[in-house]
């Protein structure tokens, strides 16, 4: 099978189960002339039908068109083997009341109008094809050239379709009654008709329920660790006598002087220090050396 056409049956099998609930393994009803032309053309039956449904199959037969088969001898034979395989469809048409495998076929299909068994039909009959194209849902297949096609959908079943979609994107029932300012109605209580005041009188009263529900809370504080600290300001003149920052001209000039001062006074320590430390050297020295001769000389 070609991709495209692939694509193509599988979107339209797709559809089938979305808006009409069929659902795998499909369950294909085969006549007795679908068979035939099975048989000359050489295809296999199953295989073929897995391949075009691109899944799992369940073919069926019906017991009228079984007999149908049975009546050709011996010619039909290895039909008849064929057919064997399949499921038996018990149609309820015994003995006299046997039909013909179209008219079988179309009172298992059209219940009511509708398709409810969900069956796909596999069949040559051009006449049961069009008959079945008037139901909405039945996915029919035929043999073409040694080729088995899938039909797209009917018109029936594209209007079908159609409304469903309408009625999805329209008003539902419980919403018309609301709109036309009707109560849902209840087992046993007759409609209650509600005017407009009494709906405001409703949704005042939702309005003071949800009020109160809600308590009032003020403005919340920032968070203090997300909030950005405050700078310090630096200090780089003196302080005036009110513990103020004094950066003025003179103000510099006066910590200056102070700090010189201050670094005179550092010095002239330090020169003390060392001078000291040289006094007391040489003291020390000159009084190792007289020790050492005294000691010498009392010996």
């Amino acid at each position: 099978m070609r991709q495209k056409r692939a694509k193509a049956y599988r979107k339209l099998l797709h559809s089938y189960t979305r808006h009409f609930g069929f659902r795998t393994p499909y369950q294909i009803l085969v006549d007795a002339d679908f068979l035939q032309t099975a048989h000359a053309s050489k295809i296999d039956v199953a295989a073929a039908l897995r391949r075009t449904m691109q899944d799992d199959v369940k073919p069926m037969i019906t017991q009228c068109c079984m007999a149908a088969l049975y009546k050709l001898g011996r010619e039909g034979q290895a039909v008849v083997d064929v057919a064997k395989e399949f499921e038996r469809r018990k149609c309820g048409h015994f003995g006299d009341k046997t039909k013909e495998s179209g008219e079988c076929i179309r009172s298992l299909v059209n219940i009511e109008g509708e398709n409810k068994h969900r069956y796909c039909v596999a069949t040559q009959s051009y006449d049961l094809r069009g008959e079945l194209r008037g139901i909405a849902g039945v996915p029919l297949m035929f043999i073409n050239r040694a080729v088995l096609i899938l039909e797209p959908e009917s018109d029936a079943t594209a209007q079908f379709k159609l409304r469903e979609e309408r009625q999805k994107l329209g008003l539902s029932t419980y919403e018309k009654e609301l709109l036309s300012g009707k109560k849902r109605k209840r087992e046993g209580e007759e409609d209650n008709v509600v005017g407009g005041e009494a709906l405001d009188e409703i949704e005042r009263t939702r309005e003071e329920k949800e009020k109160k529900r809600l308590k009032k809370l003020g403005p919340k504080a920032p968070n203090p660790l997300s909030v950005k600290k405050k700078k310090k300001e630096t200090s780089t003149g003196p302080k005036d006598a009110n513990g103020a920052q004094n950066n003025t001209r003179e103000g510099v000039m006066e910590e200056s002087a102070e700090a010189q001062e201050a670094g005179e006074i550092k010095s002239g320590k330090r020169r003390r220090r060392r001078r000291g430390n040289k006094n007391g050297g040489e003291e020390d020295h000159a009084n190792g050396s007289g020790g050492e001769g005294g000691d010498e000389s009392d010996f």
